[in-house]
């Protein structure tokens, strides 16, 4: 095995999809969803009610809850969801909680058992312990696109095209997911879940969507984990060690597609495999820029710095930082496309997927949670659908499908070379822009805003024992003393974000 025994959970698994970009997995979930019977466990970073899984019925995620609930009378659905700070409250449903409650069967709770600073960014579904989700897509507004990524999709409600991936498994590791979930609750709102028994699993009962078959049977497969201590429960940091795995055994061909990559550490086992390895390729596939203000100080300033490393270094050569573009067959304006997928996928023999981003707050701060799949050099079949993976991927971006991709490598095998030469079509990838001397350079520098992609927390003040709701669990009150602390700290930190901006502007 390339990642080492450091793993929540590892075993053969008897069926899984990738569902690349937002319509596959909400189509793909909807009729899952509508085989459940006993328990259906959605964890998320977001969510929202109004969440259209199938735009053909246009039925709203709590209109399906309810009509679920009413016609399977054994069903329970628990929703968990992480209690965010003030700084994310325009993009978030109000009063989610009100808004599902008095749903008999339905258990929403918001998750604020986590240090301050830190944040639950997993996306995991469980269906009757026996079918499991987890990537990068939570159930929420502005991830329904599909792979042609068009600027004028209805669905996407006027968001940014986004590029995304999850995968789904059937095998016993949905039990082990269900397991973190349940742990999870148990923390979150002090109340404990019995799991499902395993001789209950209802192995091979759920239909598959028929275009959506299985592309690996009995593929090695581990879940990792990251999450920081809190009071009793410890820390979990099998992420960061498996991505060091990973990176160490690369020999020809590093695919990655992340929404950060601001690691040094990343940066420097990359270019020692380059080093070590002269047919080494890496192709790495970011968002052109971050969305926000915020982020674009935070992440995308050390990110510059990363590919500046990366590319100026003595295999640059070898190596494409990209973002994917689409120029509208019409002649319309350029878009860009957001990637919010965290893949990575080694020598076709290693295919990492979760929500982990290449960021010092997944490896210790954050909760996170990522699959790896694993095949022998023998594993034909395994490394096939490894291959069709990259294929896939690579292809999207630049406005290929499959078997053109293949052809095009064989033709010319060098991933960064195929990037280069399609660099004129209307999918294409282009290179990320490292400008260092910008305001936004300045603003993070003077503010130490670095700081805040860090994997521990940070010290605002913990809450002590006095601080607990009387129930012993954390739950959501904007009255809550840690809510508080960091509520204030958020509106300082603004307050000082727009001082500095005017500084440096003026």
């Amino acid at each position: 095995m390339i990642v080492s025994d450091k793993v929540f959970w590892r075993g053969r698994c008897d069926r899984v999809v990738p569902l690349i970009d937002g319509m596959d997995y909400f189509t793909v979930l909807a009729q899952m969803m509508e085989q459940a019977e006993r328990r259906v466990l959605i964890v998320g970073w977001d969510f929202r009610t109004d969440t259209v899984l199938d735009p053909e019925t246009g039925e709203p995620l709590k209109a399906r809850f309810e009509r679920l609930l009413r016609q399977k009378p054994e069903l329970e659905i628990h929703v968990l969801i992480w209690d965010w700070i003030v700084g994310f409250a325009m993009d978030r449903e109000p009063l989610i909680d009100v808004t599902l409650s008095g749903i008999d069967r339905l258990h929403f709770h918001f998750d604020s058992a986590h240090p301050p600073s830190a944040a639950h960014h997993e996306k995991i579904v469980v269906i009757d312990g026996t079918v499991g989700f987890v990537g990068g897509i939570d159930i929420t507004r502005g991830r329904i696109d599909d792979s042609r990524h068009r600027s004028d999709n209805p669905l996407l409600g006027g968001a940014h095209t986004v590029h995304d991936l999850m995968f789904m498994v059937e095998c016993a590791a949905p039990l082990a997911l269900e397991k973190h979930v349940l742990d999870r609750w148990r923390i979150a709102t002090g109340r404990v879940l019995d799991p499902t028994p395993p001789d209950e699993r209802r192995r091979g009962e759920l239909a598959w969507p028929k275009e959506h078959a299985p592309w690996w049977r009995g593929v090695q497969l581990a879940i990792v984990r990251t999450k920081a201590a809190l009071e009793e429960d410890p820390e979990i940091r099998e992420i960061e060690p498996a991505i060091m795995d990973a990176i160490g055994a690369a020999r020809e061909t590093l695919y990655i597609e992340n929404q950060y990559f601001t690691m040094r550490s990343v940066v420097d086992a990359l270019q020692r495999q380059l080093q070590r390895h002269p047919k080494l390729e890496v192709v790495i596939v970011l968002p052109k820029m971050s969305p926000g203000l915020f982020e674009n100080l935070v992440m995308d300033t050390s990110r510059a710095d990363c590919v500046r490393q990366l590319r100026d270094g003595p295999h640059g050569d070898r190596v494409a930082v990209v973002y994917p573009r689409r120029v509208p067959d019409d002649g319309g304006e350029p878009h860009d496309i957001t990637v919010h997928s965290k893949t990575m996928i080694v020598d076709d023999r290693l295919v990492m997927n979760g929500s982990a981003n290449l960021a010092h707050r997944s490896m210790g701060l954050d909760t996170e949670v990522s699959l790896i799949l694993e095949a022998e050099e023998d594993e034909e079949e395994a490394r096939a659908a490894m291959r069709r993976l990259r294929m896939r991927l690579l292809g999207e971006h630049l406005g290929l499908s499959p078997e053109e991709t293949v052809e095009a490598l064989s033709a010319r095998p060098s991933m960064v070379g195929l990037i280069a030469e399609r660099s004129d079509a209307t999918r294409r990838l282009e290179p990320i822009g490292v400008e260092k001397d910008g305001w936004i350079h300045e603003v993070a520098a003077a503010a130490d805003l670095r700081s805040l992609d860090s994997d521990t927390p940070l010290d605002i003040g913990l809450p002590t024992e006095d601080d607990r709701p009387s129930s012993g669990a954390f739950r959501r009150s904007w009255f809550n003393p840690t809510r508080m602390r960091l509520t204030l700290a958020s509106a300082a930190a603004c307050v000082i974000l727009v001082v500095l901006v005017i500084y440096v502007l003026v």
